[in-house]
């Protein structure tokens, strides 16, 4: 009886220690401090990012063929952009989380060419025949182009704007586990770049000289992660939501309306009432930031785990969507266009494969690859008038926001590549 009860508890033994151990998904772990075994906290990660965004921009044009209006297509956009960024995460009390992102933008290009097929004889941007205030070309010219094409916009070689934010473990699977793990945060974006001027956009064509990257605003990022471990499957679902305020300095079309209502190609432009009816609109005239909302599921997938050591590999499957109000903000043309743009509401669906690999308490590493794409919407489209306001408004332009003329993407996709150390002590 002695010999066959020892056996079921060496057992019992061996597959307590094959179990991997309740530990929190990576989307709910909180830096923690207080605890008898575990005084203080203090995460260091620093992460690189490389990321690629693609789209095709089409013009609703007239097509004598069909007697229709169509989209025709002129040009494609990409986004290329390498992004280190420094974050410090330090435990306050019980699952309570104070952290900081500071992200150094090395490098965000945007680039816009012909599409194939696309020339200069065929092209609408270049054969455009009215300027910004609907009037012939100048000085008796067929045409005049909207905005120089075959041209890259270079921004970086400077920090972006800084996050600071809090997560709060309401419940934890480690210390009861019998409980998910379940996190609250806020995340706040400040105002701390160097703002950037899309009127200003020509100056960048030149690498040697690239633009700021400061939105200017502040923005709000509430969310909420659940997560609970069976075995070696780890599900959990996240979801978030962000909203913009703008500060004393975020951009307005109005602020160079005298500028660009000068109309004088290649610099970017506005109709010749933009700085008038700037006057009368006033802050209606403004920047729009969008709001974002999203919701994720996912699973991490643990390979092994190591409680003595702290050692662990798991592999993380997610898939998500986000929904992107209507705007009037930096968009794929407003480097073109030196402008803020009206953009239409838009959906996005993305997929993340993850690889986390712990080498000890103190040093983990992860790898993620990300695929994103986005639905087709309008990236131009202003309304001319608002009820009530007897002045046009100033950010119209009769070239694109016209019905019939206005620009719109569509196959737009991102992939995103990452990296990141992180160090705990």
């Amino acid at each position: 009886m002695t010999r066959t009860r020892s056996l079921h508890t060496f057992a019992a033994l061996a597959l307590l220690t094959l179990a991997p151990a309740a530990r929190a998904a990576e989307v709910t772990r909180v830096a923690s401090s207080a605890d008898p075994d575990d005084p203080f906290d203090i995460d260091i990660t620093l992460t690189y990012r490389h990321a690629v965004d693609r789209g095709k921009i089409t013009r609703e044009a007239w097509d004598p063929a069909t007697s229709q209006i169509i989209d025709a297509t002129e040009l494609r956009y990409t986004r290329t952009s390498d992004v280190p960024t420094a974050r410090v995460a330090v435990g306050l009390y019980h699952d309570l989380e104070l952290h900081v992102d500071l992200p150094w933008v090395l490098g965000d290009d945007r680039e816009w060419r012909y599409a194939d097929g696309v020339t200069d004889a065929n092209s609408t941007i270049f054969n455009e025949t009215v300027d910004a205030s609907g009037v012939a070309c100048p000085g008796g010219a067929g045409s005049c182009p909207v905005f120089q094409i075959g041209q890259t916009a270079y921004h970086g070689k400077a920090f972006a704007d800084m996050l600071v934010g809090v997560a709060w473990g309401i419940l934890s699977e480690r210390r009861d586990d019998t409980k998910p793990t379940w996190v609250v945060g806020l995340d706040v974006t400040l105002p701390s770049a160097s703002r950037y001027d899309p009127s200003t956009a020509p100056l960048s064509y030149d690498k040697a000289n690239p633009a700021a990257v400061g939105e200017k605003i502040w923005r709000y990022d509430v969310w909420t992660a659940l997560s609970r471990q069976f075995g070696p499957v780890d599900p959990y679902v996240r979801l978030h939501a962000s909203f913009p305020a703008r500060s004393g300095t975020t951009y307005s079309n109005c602020d160079s309306a005298a500028a660009l209502a000068a109309n004088l190609p290649p610099q970017p432009q506005m109709a010749a009432t933009a700085p008038a009816d700037c006057a009368v609109w006033g802050d209606a005239a403004g920047a729009k930031p969008p709001r974002v909302m999203g919701l994720e599921f996912g699973t991490e997938l643990v390979a092994f785990d190591n409680p003595r050591e702290e050692q662990r590999v798991a592999f993380d499957l997610r898939v998500g969507a986000e929904w992107t109000s209507q705007s009037r903000w930096f968009n794929e043309l407003s480097d073109a266009t030196g402008k803020l743009m009206h953009t239409d509401a838009f959906s996005t669906l993305h997929a993340l494969a993850g690889a986390y690999l712990r080498a000890s308490s103190n040093v983990q590493l992860r790898l993620h690859a990300a695929f994103a794409w986005r639905s087709d919407h309008y990236i131009s489209g202003e309304p001319l008038a608002r009820p009530g306001t007897p002045a046009d408004n100033p950010n119209y332009d009769w070239r694109y926001d016209t019905v019939g003329r206005r620009f719109r993407i569509s196959e737009s996709t991102l992939l995103d590549l990452g990296a990141s150390a992180m160090f705990s002590f």
